[in-house]
């Protein structure tokens, strides 16, 4: 087999790998653990994906001519130099490597490699914007730093509302009755022992905002109005930054998936316009689009076409 691929999808829960064939039809997928070296440290991450890698090529005679790694994290500082070089490391037989962060896989899993902005909305939110092939971030600071439009906002401020309640400094809300369901007690209690679960649990609790402004909860409402202004902001630092009248943007990330409900909140604040792309595969693929550029293979529909159903048909394997 000649020009394989690997390409890496390495985020703060979960690494998925895939290689792959010129034509984007997956030999070999392996599915673990998240990698992002900010969160756990460089050790963990090279052991995650030395582990990964060598379940990936078990088995496979012929080696892989091209790489790329979009890593959560991949970015801040100088991780992504301490990337690339562990990259060649781990895989001293590829000739061609390339890493960045994983909005990158985002970002081309909806367009491909054209220019254009994406912004992530999972447990924290980020935007980057892509121009001439040179990427620029916007937000993405982190949870102690940041304001409004990540999930880690949405569950806070759904406690927040909830304790105003429970104390007399707000009114009362639906969100308290969801919340204490969720976590399985009194919020007065429970709401202390977020302290020791940590951001992941807190953005777990993002849902029960939507759900309550579904049900015309007005709390839940001014959670959303809230985030909805905080995240336009992303939206339009971004679009300002293109010379284009409509700025395409791939939306990733948890809560993307109440977008019906949360967009009449953020359009208000819109300055351009935005042309909202949802990516149908997942961000592996967006990495994989990248890997083949280095090697000048264009993602075609036949590419997409192959790499979708391969992937469905691809068990993936754990390492």
């Amino acid at each position: 087999m000649e020009n394989l691929f690997i390409a890496i999808d390495g985020g703060g829960t979960k690494t998925d790998i895939v290689l792959f064939d010129h034509s984007g039809n997956i030999l070999k997928r392996v599915l673990t653990q998240g990698c992002n070296p900010n969160d756990f440290g460089w050790q963990h991450t090279e052991d995650v994906l030395r582990k990964a890698l060598a379940v990936l090529m078990s088995g496979i005679s012929a080696e892989p001519q091209y790489l790329f790694a979009g890593i959560s994290g991949g970015t801040v500082g100088n991780n992504r130099e301490i990337m690339a070089q562990l990259m060649k490391r781990l895989v001293p037989s590829v000739k061609h490597i390339s890493n960045n962060s994983d909005t990158v896989n985002a970002l081309s899993s909806g367009i491909g490699t054209k220019d254009g902005c994406v912004v992530i909305s999972g447990t924290g939110s980020v935007g980057f914007v892509r121009i001439n092939g040179e990427m620029s971030r916007i937000g993405g600071w982190g949870y102690l730093f940041d304001k409004g439009g990540s999930g880690y906002d949405f569950g806070r401020d759904a406690v927040y509302y909830a304790l105003c309640a429970l104390d007399g400094r707000g009114e009362p809300t639906i969100l308290t009755k969801l919340l204490e369901e969720k976590l399985g007690g009194p919020i007065g209690q429970t709401a202390i022992d977020l302290y020791q679960k940590g951001k992941p649990a807190i953005a777990s609790l993002a849902p029960i905002a939507f759900k309550a402004a579904a049900a015309d909860d007005h709390a839940a409402k001014e959670i959303l109005s809230e985030n909805g202004a905080e995240i336009a902001k992303l939206f339009n630092v971004l679009s300002s930054k293109m010379d284009a009248d409509v700025c395409p943007t791939v939306l990733a990330g948890s809560i993307f998936k109440d977008w019906d409900m949360f967009y009449p909140y953020v359009k208000p604040h819109l300055k351009r316009k935005h042309d909202f792309i949802f990516p149908d595969l997942p961000p592996v693929y967006g990495s994989a689009v990248e890997a083949a550029a280095l090697a000048g293979v264009e993602a075609d529909d036949a590419f997409k076409a192959s790499f979708a159903s391969s992937l469905k048909a691809c068990a993936a394997e754990k390492a």
